[in-house]
């Protein structure tokens, strides 16, 4: 038996992060980079995350905003706690 024939073969196609394909895991991780891993609104580091500006219909880089979780929380209307 060959050494890579007991490895699967993947296509760029197959590669998904939590069942979202890699090319949006990328684009998240280029808003992140892009914004220093910092909120953009209030410049926190803890808990950031990537959101949609102009909702979830265009996933172009220029519609990602990286916001800290109560930023996030905040923009879609929930109470803080």
């Amino acid at each position: 038996m060959s050494e890579t024939s007991s490895r699967p073969v993947y296509r760029i196609t197959d590669l998904h992060v939590n069942d979202r394909p890699l090319e949006m895991a990328e684009l998240k991780l280029r808003a992140k980079m892009r914004d220093n891993f910092k909120c953009v609104r209030c410049g926190s580091t803890e808990s950031v995350r990537v959101h949609h500006k102009k909702g979830t219909k265009s996933h172009s880089l220029d519609n990602l905003e990286t916001l800290c979780l109560n930023c996030h929380k905040t923009e879609h209307g929930y109470r803080q706690t």
